[in-house]
């Protein structure tokens, strides 16, 4: 071999060396730092799935002692542990971050149960007792619980043997090697017997009744066709400067008509074409107005757009809009349900939003809205160590669940000098809400 040749295969031979040399490196070195991560995640989803299993194993045994608890403190201990139970176990599932879409069935669950255990324990705390339908609704969850227990119980086992592993698809890792299965397809295999799970009709945010719910303002119109509502666009006095077209249709609680004008847009519902949201998203550069002239502007505003008797509350200011909150008033009863709110431009004050959908919900005459309790009654509940700062009043809040409860509301003022809403029943004397309220330059809320 010639030595001109020796030497090309002497640099070749090198030059490969150092390349396979230097991928196993690199390699070496993604694996070095995959692996921490793949134990961490390995970890994490181990150590959630044994939380599940023993927040659902105590979920169930306090179902199965609730239903037949008798006296208000053994009832009201039991309720505290499914509140606990569930919430944990709500937690621990969204920890394992499962991709089986009916695993959101057994989270439905596990909220149902930690919110009617909240209801029923506000009804002890009242003097009530359990009623048979609802012993009935904590049997039939009980064998929901029993049946996700067992799942869980053979899913262990199955982990515990090897046959079951987990893995994070989030980091783009995965466990399941053979014929080993992945945990989310486990659950997922034990979550399709929730698919009867049964109605839950009670007071409280998971409620099935939510969302069987119709808009109460809108029983009592016939559905305008989209030729009828264009019309109604168009005779609506929102300003100046907008030319409607029809920009489709909205189906769900409150069904819709959407029109646009440029990036303005408009929606009517389909039930008697009436205002429904309005949006005018142009830029507000310099803000003229002040928070009060705003709310003056709004007050002018609102017969026009067909929302009469209605009470100011508060006001708030961002991106050069004010937004001010209108109710209804039925009598001396400001009712909180029947909600619009009014977008003001403060460069001049112009209409450049309205939100109605609470009003369009909620609105209906009601009947009594007589107190049990007087304001000085309603007083004695409040701690000693609040000060009225203003005369109380009347009022209609929302629960959780979507019912009203008429309520004295008072304003006061704390140890600290902070300002607090408090509402307290007009029927039981019950203290239902309390908020605290923050001022700024931008207006007022409430937390």
């Amino acid at each position: 071999m010639r030595r001109r040749q020796k030497i090309r295969l002497g640099t070749f031979v090198t030059a490969l060396v150092l390349v396979t040399g230097w991928g196993w490196y690199q390699s070496h070195q993604s694996l070095s730092a995959v692996q921490p991560a793949v134990l961490q995640a390995e970890n994490d989803n181990e150590r959630a799935l044994y939380d599940l299993a023993d927040t659902v194993s105590s979920l169930t045994t306090a179902l199965q002692k609730a239903r037949y608890a008798a006296t208000p403190t053994l009832q009201s201990a039991l309720l505290c542990q499914l509140i606990s139970s569930s919430s944990g176990a709500r937690q621990a599932l969204a920890c394992l971050d499962t991709s089986g879409e009916s695993t959101g069935n057994v989270s439905k669950f596990f909220s149902q149960v930690e919110d009617y255990s909240v209801m029923l324990t506000r009804q002890i705390s009242q003097g009530q007792t359990l009623t048979q339908e609802q012993i009935t609704a904590i049997t039939s969850l009980t064998k929901y619980g029993e049946e996700l227990e067992k799942a869980l119980q053979q899913i262990m086992t199955d982990f515990d043997s090897g046959h079951l592993t987990l893995s994070d698809e989030a980091l783009g890792f995965s466990q399941t090697s053979g014929e080993g299965a992945a945990f989310s397809d486990a659950l997922d295999q034990a979550a399709e017997s929730f698919t009867g799970y049964p109605t839950l009709l009670y007071d409280g945010p998971f409620s099935d009744h939510i969302l069987q719910e119709e808009p109460l303002c809108l029983s009592q119109y016939s559905e305008v066709t989209a030729e009828q509502a264009a019309e109604k666009a168009g005779n609506l006095d929102l300003g100046t400067g907008y030319s409607w077209e029809a920009g489709g249709e909205e189906n769900g609680r409150l069904p819709c008509y959407v029109f646009q004008s440029g990036e303005n847009r408009l929606r009517l519902t389909k039930a008697g074409g009436l205002l429904l949201s309005f949006s005018n998203p142009r830029d507000i550069v310099e803000e003229k107005l002040t928070g009060e002239e705003a709310l003056e502007k709004a007050r002018e505003i609102l017969p026009a757009l067909g929302f009469s008797d209605m009470q100011e509350s508060y006001y708030y200011v961002a991106d050069g809009v004010c937004m001010c909150l209108f109710f209804d008033k039925q009598g001396d009863v400001l009712c909180y349900p029947d909600l619009v709110k009014i977008g003001i431009a403060t460069d001049d004050g112009s209409l450049v939003r309205v939100e109605a959908a609470g009003y369009r919900m909620n609105y209906q005459k009601r009947t009594a809205l007589q107190p049990d309790l007087t304001a000085a009654q309603a007083q004695a509940v409040l701690s000693p160590q609040l000060t009225v700062l203003e005369a109380p009043f009347l009022c209609l809040i929302p629960s959780p669940g979507g019912s009203e409860r008429l309520c004295w509301e008072f304003h006061c003022q704390g140890q600290e000098k902070e300002e607090l809403l408090l509402y307290v029943n007009a029927k039981t004397g019950m203290e239902e809400q309390m908020y605290e309220l923050q001022y700024s330059d931008s207006g007022t809320l409430t937390r």
